[in-house]
Parts: structure tokens; C-alpha cells; sequence
């Protein structure tokens, strides 16, 4: 794999006005804690060299390395160095010396037989191509080695009672991931693209928290900003509306009475063979 390592040398501060990087933390803290019970379920410790494929703002990445420890090694990539500007200056702040950030493209993986885990979150639903990306990273695991890939199924959110300007949202959301050439209801067809790669004794979990209150169910209106500009470029809808659906969401989100679904994460884990 060809990559850049990204550097930083003075800590980055996020800006307060940064709805993704507000996103990132606040998924970090309601949503990542399913993902670490399940690497911790399927064996990943001590010395281990793990690879967190598209890896974001590092949540998981460092999370891992603190599992592997001093004597493991876990590189994350991504191709959006901004958000890998973020992992780095986390990283320094924890004091994590084990993980490597890289600016890359799954496109780019090239790696054979050189990682005993391989992991991918919400990756595979925004590529034009998972089977290839799966091919790359089943390449990447030594014989035994096991992939983890989690995705979701954006038509399985809800909103009770329901709620126009989230309904609005979610099909938003969903048409911007098709507009990047990716499937937003990737989720239940994870268990059979990791089978065709060749991974075997394939298992699966679903996960789906939802939220009556809480900064849980803040993250539709964080996530209609974040990707506010995206759909006004793909011509999806216009800036005054992503403007009223993101204070609509804001204001269903300190509302008390009504319960928020996020999307259905599909987890799916397997090994490769030996």
C-alpha cells in the first residue's frame, strides 16, 4: 500500500462550529461501544497488527491499539486527511504510540498476508465497489486472520410518532450516499460479500440504538449539517432547506416524549483461510 503518512505538529483544536467533527465524537460515544464489545469478543490483544480500513477520525483505531498494547501495531487509513488530522492530535493526546495514520484509498490496498485483523465501519456501503475492496482487505489478513466489517441499513431508522422533517432527512441521507456511488441499505447483504470473498465461519450481529433523550438522538441533525453541502452539490435539495430540516431535527432532539431509531448496524465478522 502506497500512503502518506499524515503529520501535525502543533495539537489540532476542533472547532466548536464543526458539525463533523461534533458528529464523530458524539457517534464515538453512542455508537462505538458495540463495536469494542465485539473485537473484544472475537480475540483481538496483546501484539496483534490490526488494520482499520477507512478509519475516520481514529475512534476505533485507537481503541484497538490500546487492545493490542505496547508490543501490537494498528494502522488506520483513510482518504480524508482532515478527519486523520483529527486522529493524529487524538492520538498524541492520549498518548498512544502504537497506531500509525496513513492517507490512502481502499482502491490503493495492496498489502498481502500482513495483518492479523482487518477492520472496516460504515467503508463498504460508500464505495462504488465492495467486492473489490473485500478482496483487498481478505488479501491483507494472514491465512486465519479476521476481517470484522460493519455497515448499515439507512432505510431502518425511525422516528416514533413520526416526524416529517425526519423522514425528509433520511431520504436525503440515503440519496447522498447513491450520489458517492455507494448503497445505503448495504447492511443485510454484508454476510454474503464477505462469504464470496472467501471468508469462512462467517458470523453477524445487529445493533440499533435508539435514543428518547440524550445526545444520541442529537445525531440526525448533526448529520443533516454534515452532509447539508453535499446534497445541495448533487443538486438533491437547496441550502434554505437543509437549514430548516437542521433546526427541525435539533429541536426533535431535545424533545422529550418521542423515541429516535438510528439505522440497523450489521456486524460481520469471519476468517479467512488458513
Amino acid at each position: 500500500m502506497t500512503v502518506t503518512t499524515v503529520t501535525a505538529p502543533e495539537p489540532i483544536i476542533l472547532p466548536q462550529s464543526d458539525h463533523g467533527a461534533a458528529r464523530l465524537a458524539v457517534l464515538g460515544r453512542v455508537k462505538w461501544a458495540a463495536t469494542m464489545a465485539l473485537l473484544r469478543r472475537l480475540g483481538v490483544s496483546n501484539g496483534m497488527q490490526c488494520l482499520d480500513v477507512g478509519c475516520g477520525s481514529g475512534s476505533v483505531t485507537l481503541a484497538m491499539a490500546r487492545m493490542v498494547g505496547p508490543s501490537g501495531r494498528v494502522v488506520g487509513f483513510d482518504h480524508n486527511k482532515t478527519v486523520l488530522r483529527w486522529a493524529l492530535d487524538a492520538a498524541k493526546r492520549q498518548s498512544v504510540h502504537q497506531a500509525t495514520f496513513c492517507t490512502a484509498d481502499v482502491r490503493e490496498l495492496q498489502a498481502a498476508e500482513r495483518y492479523d485483523v482487518v477492520f472496516a465501519r460504515l467503508l463498504l456501503s460508500r464505495v462504488a465497489d465492495p467486492r473489490d475492496a473485500l478482496s483487498r482487505m481478505t488479501r491483507a489478513l494472514r491465512p486465519g486472520g479476521l476481517l470484522v466489517v460493519e455497515d448499515e441499513e439507512v432505510s431502518s431508522q425511525f422516528c416514533r410518532p413520526a416526524d416529517v422533517a425526519f423522514t425528509q432527512y433520511s431520504d436525503l441521507y440515503g440519496a447522498a450516499i447513491r450520489a458517492r456511488g455507494g448503497n445505503p441499505e448495504l447492511g443485510p447483504l454484508l454476510a454474503d460479500l464477505v462469504e464470496e470473498a472467501g471468508i469462512t465461519d462467517v458470523g453477524l450481529g445487529v445493533e440499533q440504538p435508539a435514543f428518547r433523550s440524550g445526545e444520541g438522538k442529537l445525531l440526525p441533525a448533526l448529520t443533516m449539517a454534515h452532509v447539508g453541502p453535499e446534497v445541495v452539490a448533487h443538486g438533491l435539495t437547496d441550502a434554505g432547506t437543509v437549514d430548516v430540516l437542521t433546526t427541525a431535527l435539533e429541536g426533535l432532539g431535545h424533545e422529550r416524549t418521542s423515541i429516535v431509531g438510528l439505522p440497523r448496524v450489521y456486524q460481520v465478522w469471519g476468517r479467512k483461510r488458513s
